[in-house]
């Protein structure tokens, strides 16, 4: 017997036993009280999630630093003098510069980490999109050569932006990965960066050229945890989650238009 049926039973027993007019109001919430209870469910799921994301990047951040300077420390070894191709000296280059922007990663993440657990409050500053997307490249220029990349930038409607300047490189470098890994077979990739303005809304817009997306199939699973969608090997779920955090951490938003086999286009609102 529902809970409704039960008030009325009770309501006629009443007017039955003393002979009074006797009104009664039910009201069914059990729908709520499940929606209630699915929504602290996964508000502690999302809790956990980002505390066990939080522990991994100290542990990884802290773990990574001593290999990391000993590499360093093995570049200072080198005599450069004796190495007489300059193919090969400037690889050697490449990954020394790509080493020393992991140790700088690295020691930003520490120190994010740090103020966090004793201040709140991120470090948020003006930074500008070309020059964080310049040292992101520069940062993975070995990969975009690999892929003989092409990468466009048209940052004239605005250039500057408020947010934690380790935030938006990783967002800008998980995208940048994410549109070389996932490019058409047998083609160059093509990524363009460009800034739009609609009123007084800023966008970034982050577009390729790629394998593109199913949206009608994944359009709720995109930026989830540990999903992914192409069945690429290397593929670990968790960089656009990431991109998604770092967005939303800074009161912005993203989204994606994207239809397979024709590219797909990533759109970041930043807080007005």
């Amino acid at each position: 017997v529902s809970q409704l049926k039960i008030r009325i039973i009770q309501a006629f027993f009443v007017y039955y036993l003393f002979g009074q007019l006797c009104f009664a109001i039910a009201k069914n919430v059990t729908q709520r009280k499940q929606l209630e209870n699915q929504k602290e469910e996964l508000f502690a799921e999302i809790s956990k999630i980002n505390q066990d994301l939080e522990n991994f990047a100290r542990m990884a951040s802290h773990n990574l630093r001593s290999p990391v300077a000993n590499i360093l420390g093995l570049f200072d070894l080198i005599d450069y003098s004796e190495i007489e191709n300059k193919d090969t000296l400037n690889i050697i280059n490449l990954i020394k510069k790509s080493t020393q922007k992991v140790s700088a990663t690295l020691e930003e993440y520490i120190n994010e980490l740090v103020k966090k657990e004793t201040h709140p409050q991120l470090n948020i500053q003006e930074i500008r999109i070309s020059e964080c997307l310049n040292i992101v490249i520069q940062s993975v220029s070995g990969l975009i050569n690999q892929n003989n990349a092409k990468i466009e930038q048209d940052f004239t409607a605005f250039d500057k932006i408020d947010f934690n300047k380790s935030y938006f490189e990783s967002v800008l470098l998980n995208l940048l990965t994410n549109a070389l890994k996932y490019k058409k077979p047998k083609s160059d990739p093509q990524i363009t960066f460009k800034t739009i303005c609609n009123g007084n809304i800023k966008q970034l817009e982050v577009s390729d050229k790629g394998i593109g997306l199913d949206l009608e199939r994944f359009k709720n699973k995109i930026f989830g945890l540990n999903q992914t969608f192409h069945g690429n090997k290397d593929a670990k779920g968790v960089g656009l989650f990431l991109v998604k955090k770092h967005i939303t951490d800074m009161g912005g938003d993203i989204t994606i238009e994207s239809k397979k086999n024709e590219g797909a286009k990533f759109i970041i609102t930043f807080k007005s």
